[in-house]
Order: C-alpha cells, then sequence, then structure tokens
C-alpha cells in the first residue's frame, strides 16, 4: 500500500539525472569494471517497458544516494521491494565475508570446500534459474 508523506509545502522539484534505456546501459553507468568483464546480461528485473515507462538513472550507490537526493532536492522516489532486499543483502554479504570463519558452521557442516553439480534442462535463456537457486 503506498504511503504518501508531505514534509514541505513547496511542490516537488523536476529529476534531471540521465535516465538509462536499456539494461546494458544500467549495468555500464552502475558498475563500469563489471561491464567490460560481462559478454551479456542473461537475467534482469530492468525489463525495456520498465526502463521506456520511467526515469531510472544509474548510480553505484543507487539506493542510499538516490534516498538522499530525493529527500534532500524534493523530488519523488520509487522503490522496488528487490531495491531495499539487495541493500539489506549486500550489507549482511559484507558481514558474513569479514566473520567467515566465525559464521561458517552456520551455512556448512563440512571442512574445506565441495564441489556442487546442478542438472537442469535448457540453455542459459530458457533453463529455470530461480528453480536451480
Amino acid at each position: 500500500m503506498p504511503v504518501t508523506l508531505s514534509v514541505v509545502n513547496h511542490p516537488e522539484t523536476i529529476w534531471e539525472a540521465s535516465k538509462v534505456e536499456t539494461a546494458e546501459q544500467f549495468l555500464e553507468k552502475t558498475s563500469p569494471r563489471d561491464y567490460r568483464r560481462c559478454q551479456r546480461i542473461i537475467r534482469t528485473s530492468f525489463s525495456p517497458s520498465l526502463l521506456q515507462e520511467n526515469h531510472i538513472s544509474p548510480s553505484e550507490n543507487g539506493f542510499v544516494w538516490s534516498a538522499y537526493h530525493a529527500y534532500s532536492q524534493h523530488t519523488h522516489l520509487a522503490i522496488r521491494p528487490e531495491d531495499v532486499w539487495f541493500s539489506i543483502l549486500t550489507q549482511i554479504s559484507f558481514f558474513i565475508n569479514a566473520n567467515a570463519g566465525k559464521l561458517r558452521s552456520f551455512f556448512v557442516a563440512h571442512e574445506g570446500k565441495k564441489e556442487l553439480t546442478v542438472f537442469e534442462n535448457g540453455d542459459l535463456e530458457s533453463a529455470n534459474i530461480g528453480a536451480m537457486a
């Protein structure tokens, strides 16, 4: 359910930052190093219609920067559920990586590394990646 907060008595300002038109442009602008190493994007939540119908601007620190800028400049901000979850997961990832030795027993019962093989019908475009996860 949407929530609207009015914190000032003047109208919002217009967002004038650059807009991306494709998922490839989005990746290039948010993570240039990964973009150069990437051959193609297999899956994305940024559909062509989403990018065409909305003014989505790239940023390396997108969620925090967008929230700060929207608050400071009195612009509208649309937050998708995955934006929140990716922010949470990123911070959890930093903590887990920094404390891997202490947290290992919460994730695996064995010592060392084991190889995991997953079989699924199809190729990169047709395989059900969600089911494999």
